[in-house]
């Protein structure tokens, strides 16, 4: 059933106030279900009747259990929804929401991402649905409308025992983002951000994640991430470990500059990512506690992964299965929820058919419990009585009611502080009195923070640790000297989080403590000490120049400095530049440098897509403090006047980046400079400066026998791009010259040609050249823009016979641009006789010279491995038909491959263009929910287009001979070429139907200016088939629908689609383009 979007989000009233609950009956059944490990029990919970897609979920300790809903197909309004299964029936808890992504409950309030929000929703009449909603903040990334997950937006949500909801941010990032307090973040890829329940207290966490999804919190706030894979598969489905201030290398630096960036936990294939939690409830074995439980919906998996502590992060020691799909094969677990009280998990399948154009309509929710022998027996939460019970339940073995007795004891505000301190100071176990220590941070008094900074010296490695993050937290100053103190504990993990509090402390007096432990062993503490020092504005000259001098600390001191942008930390390398004894070390000074003269410019909030790397990278552009740039240069010039080559070498480079600020410089070394090296590499920076003076120097380089080869190239390329009657003098000088070295000779050539400075039949001449390199660059040379006079052609023919191999081939190459048609007879001889290096080249000239002599050949070519050499045949033929169709027709008979007949029937066919289509768009992406199942679909329907508003069908008759439609009068849009796949990207659909008198094969012809997909009666072309332009499809009697969705190109945004007229094809020429 198709519901039309303007009731969809009121499809939700229609439903009964009250839906049971329980397990469903044969239809489940037969569709199977899934496996799950030894000892674990699956149960299948129903959902209410088109239900759609479910998402997030979680659970509370009555045995409630929340529940996200998105439409499917999805809708341009907010028709998300929240539903709730209480004592046994759903109903309808909050809707009118965006995608739902994530879920939390803290008491009786409801905390729900929706992208791009981040609400709380609460019961506030006590009827069973919500009718208050505040949004804690917005902005959390541009979820493409019409997605109904969207997991580059935004993922998990949990409750952390420091008070704070974390908050998982996919990689479409974080534009502009505001809380209640008008704090305000900015973030351009994935990560992690926190805010407090009531909105306040908004900030990053890490950056540099992919997809994330999943949000998992341990029992002491470590911060675990799940996340999917790039569509290239260089970034893979992850688990990563995040820390404050951390930074994981996505979407650029993983791949470009992998040390500015923290490593992943551990990469788990390819592909999208679910949610997950972690075991911090009882009932479980105690081999459970601590454990990841991540749902994998593309390995139909959920894995159990067990970690292990590693210095200042964690490893991961075993993953097994849960569950698996058993007998059930769309299932896609996705999210995961505890059953608090319970030994066991709520768990959310998708259950995705994985048709991006008729997705399934709804999905699934199991319950599973462990029943094994060694389950352990629950515990009774103690009583609320007074302050001994609460502090009690504060040492529970399960989180939840751990987390209840914090809030009882917020409550009770001071009159709780001396209980509280007496459990902080009490025997262990940690739990107890790190729950303590975080409810006396809540509380705030000056008592609960004195005794917090009391137990940073405590015996307890995790208490010091919380210690120094609520000191961090709450900007503790009178927490500073402890602080820097615990810089130097013995446990990684606590220095890690003593340099982050350090760094939120701002305190520059601490930077001589975290200067002395810049050398950290550990990679995530050695991390946060480098990410303090920068917070705390280091402007220690001698303490910095001290590290960069001292071997134990110099290499993390390189690493603070790299892209620091820090006038003082830029001012003390230069410093120790000049007092550093290693080669080597001062040459990676220099690069540090010299990658500081600019930085990058703000980000614009546009995302960069599931592919960034079939964009630009990021350049660096912008300016920065004078005179921190002055001191970039100052010390550039430094290592211009180096004893070693290769240290000046460096700095070449360097100033190179800098451009003409730095042409002085440049200048002043080229006469001095004697390695050939560096020769090179100043004449390149010199001609990419483009200048006058700059020019003047190079011109004598480029005739100066006495210089390297390498030398006087590089200076030519640099003229090459220049423009002067002294150029061109010096370039011509270069080619006469009988002394130049031959490659010289044949790297002028093409750019004289180019520029008109060498008439054809000046180049002529050089095609009798002694040199095979400056023949083959002659042949090469001519504009084939210019018909060429036929003596030059004569010259040209005769290179077809030239003695070497190159030169033969840049002449196979030449004659199609250059229309020689009178190398079609010496061309098939050579076809004939070629070697199979040469073979290729000889059959592309001849495609390219389209001639009845060479039938053969073009047939010859349908068959070839290489694809271009299939397309340049059936061109070739396509040419030729009319001359040659009966010949044509008879290699078509004669039962060739059926790669060959396929082509052959594309050049016999008579082929009608498809004129009139409806047209939908511009979609933020190829649009799911468009089609029936036989292929149709409802024109009087809108769907979400890529600005968010809603889109409707167009009517559309091409007036063209071919059929062509062009999409951008059409759609209005100016958009920018796409070279794959992206969601990012605008796109469009066509639909049209063509009425068949009988049941046929037909061929279809398909031209776009940019990538598409198609579907004929519902069922999708194969996009390998679809790129080769022509395919085969059976057309059923009667009406046949045809929906083509397209991205634009670089040559705009136009297709056109042409189909055979009959089974057998006819004489006549094609009507589509060729």
């Amino acid at each position: 059933m198709r519901i039309p979007i303007r009731l969809a989000f009121l499809w939700i009233a229609t439903l009964p106030a009250t839906i049971a609950a329980g397990v469903e009956d044969g239809a489940e059944i037969e569709a199977g279900r899934p496996a799950a490990a030894e000892g674990w029990k699956v149960e299948h919970v129903a959902l209410p009747s088109r239900f759609g897609s479910p998402s997030a979920v979680v659970s509370r300790r009555d045995g409630s259990l929340f529940l996200g809903r998105n439409p499917s197909p999805p809708t341009a309004e907010p028709s998300a929804s929240v539903f709730v299964l209480d004592k046994g029936a759903w109903r309808v808890f909050a809707d009118h929401l965006e995608s739902v992504n994530g879920l939390e409950r803290i008491g009786e309030t409801l905390y729900v991402v929706h992208p791009p929000f981040v609400s709380a929703v609460r019961d506030a009449d006590g009827d069973g649905r919500a009718e208050s909603r505040i949004d804690l903040f917005s902005g959390l990334g541009a979820p493409a409308v019409g997605e109904p997950i969207d997991d580059h937006s935004g993922g998990g949500i949990r409750r952390g025992v420091d008070g704070f909801l974390y908050i998982a941010v996919g990689d479409r990032g974080i534009p502009r983002g505001t809380g209640k307090d008008g704090a305000t973040i900015r973030m351009q890829s994935g990560g992690v951000v926190r805010v407090r329940p009531d909105g306040t207290g908004l900030e990053v966490v890490s950056t540099g994640d992919n997809r994330t999804t999943g949000l998992l919190l341990s029992a002491a706030d470590d911060v675990f991430t799940f996340g999917g894979g790039d569509d290239r598969k260089r970034w893979a489905k992850s688990l990563v470990h995040h820390v404050s201030s951390g930074r994981y290398g996505y979407p650029y630096q993983f791949l470009t500059a992998p040390f500015r960036a923290l490593p992943v936990l551990a990469k788990l294939g390819d592909g999208r990512a679910g949610q997950g939690i972690c075991t911090n409830e009882e009932g479980l074995p105690e081999s459970y506690q601590g454990n990841l439980i991540l749902c994998d919906p593309d390995a139909q998996t959920v894995y159990r992964l067990e970690i292990r502590k590693a210095g200042g992060s964690f490893a991961l020691a075993k993953r097994t299965p849960l569950v698996t799909k058993g007998s059930l094969a769309d299932f896609h677990p996705y999210a995961l929820a505890t059953q608090a009280g319970q030994a066991g998990f709520w768990l959310v399948d998708q259950a995705m058919s994985r048709d991006p154009v008729r997705p399934s309509s709804t999905g699934r929710l199991y319950r599973l419990t462990y029943q094994g022998p060694d389950r352990r027996p629950t515990t009774p939460p103690p009583g609320k009585g007074g302050f001994a019970d609460r502090v009690k339940a504060l040492d529970h073995p399960a989180l939840s009611v751990r987390l209840d007795a914090e809030d009882d004891l917020v409550a009770s505000d001071a009159a709780a502080v001396p209980p509280l301190t007496a459990r902080l100071n009490g025997p262990e176990p940690a739990a107890g009195r790190i729950h303590a220590l975080w409810t006396l941070d809540r509380i705030g008094t000056p008592e609960a923070r004195a005794a917090i900074r009391s137990v940073l010296v405590d015996a307890s490695a995790p208490v010091r640790l919380q210690a120094a993050r609520s000191c961090g937290l709450r900007r503790d100053r009178e927490a500073g000297e402890a602080l820097a103190g615990l810089v130097h504990d013995r446990d990684p993990a606590v220095r890690r989080e003593a340099a982050v509090s350090l760094g939120r402390l701002g305190d520059r007096s601490t930077a001589p403590a975290l200067l002395a432990a810049l050398g950290d062993a550990d990679r995530l503490a050695a991390w946060t000490i480098r990410q303090a020092l920068l917070a705390v504005g280091v402007d220690d000259q001698k303490g910095l120049v001290a590290a960069f001098l001292d071997p134990r600390r110099r290499e993390a001191g390189l690493l603070l400095a790299d892209e620091s942008w820090s006038v003082s930390i830029v001012s003390a390398l230069v410093e120790a530049l000049a007092k550093t004894p290693e080669p080597a070390v001062r040459g990676r000074m220099l690069t540090c440098l010299a990658g500081q003269f600019r930085r990058y410019p703000e980000w614009s909030g546009a995302w960069f897509g599931p592919d960034p790397l079939a964009g630009p990278l990021p350049k660096k552009t912008e300016s920065w403090t004078p005179e921190g740039m002055a001191a970039v240069v100052r010390g550039l010039g430094i290592g211009l006047k180096d004893a070693d080559a290769s240290v000046r070498y460096q700095a070449i480079l360097g100033l190179q980046a800098v451009g003409a600020p730095a042409a002085p410089l440049l200048r002043d070394a080229l006469p001095a400079e004697r390695d050939d090296d560096n020769q090179v590499a100043l004449v390149e920076a010199l001609g990419a400066l483009n200048d006058a003076a700059s020019t003047r120097l190079l011109l004598p380089v480029v005739v100066d026998p006495e210089r390297p080869e390498a030398v006087r190239a590089s200076a030519l390329d640099s003229l090459n791009r220049l423009r002067g009657r002294d150029v061109v003098r010096a370039r011509l000088t270069v080619l006469y010259d009988e002394k130049a070295p031959d490659a010289l000779v044949a790297r002028a050539l093409p750019a004289l040609a180019r520029d008109g400075f060498l008439p054809a039949n000046d180049l002529a001449g050089f095609l009798e050249n002694k040199s095979p390199l400056v023949r083959a660059a002659a042949v090469m040379s001519f504009n084939p823009s210019r018909p060429l006079p036929p003596e030059v052609k004569e010259v040209v023919l005769a290179r077809l016979d030239d003695a070497d191999a190159d030169v033969r081939r840049a002449a196979f190459l030449a004659a199609g641009p250059l229309r020689l048609q009178e190398a079609v007879p010496k061309l098939i001889e050579k076809a004939k006789t070629a070697q199979a290096e040469d073979r290729p080249s000889v059959l592309h000239a001849l495609c390219a010279l389209p001639d009845p002599l060479a039938l053969s050949f073009y047939l010859a070519a349908l068959d070839d491995p290489d694809p271009s050499l299939n397309r340049a045949g059936v061109r070739a033929l396509l040419a030729i038909r009319n001359q040659a169709e009966a010949e044509i027709r008879k290699a078509r008979q004669a039962g060739p491959t059926p790669a060959a007949a396929l082509a052959l029937d594309r050049v016999l066919g008579r082929f009608e263009p498809i004129r009139a289509w409806r047209v939908l768009g511009p979609l933020p992406r190829p649009a799911v929910g468009l089609l029936a199942r036989d292929g149709s679909i409802d024109a009087a329907r809108s769907h979400p287009g890529a600005g968010g508003t809603p889109v409707a069908w167009k009517p559309f008759e091409s007036k063209d001979e071919s059929g062509r439609i062009d999409l951008l009068p059409l759609l209005g849009e100016s958009p920018q070429p796409t070279l794959s796949r992206q969601p990012s990207s605008p796109a469009a659909t066509a639909y049209a139907e063509l009425t068949s008198a009988d049941s046929r094969r037909a061929i279809v012809l398909i031209r776009s200016t940019g990538l598409c997909d198609i579907f004929i009666n519902g069922v999708p072309i194969d996009a390998e088939v679809v790129s080769r332009d022509h395919f085969t499809v059976s057309l059923v009697r009667g009406v046949n629908r045809f929906l083509v969705t397209t991205q634009p190109g670089q040559a705009g945004w136009q297709f056109e689609c042409l189909v055979s007229t009959t089974d057998d094809p006819a004489p006549q020429p094609a009507s589509g383009p060729e």
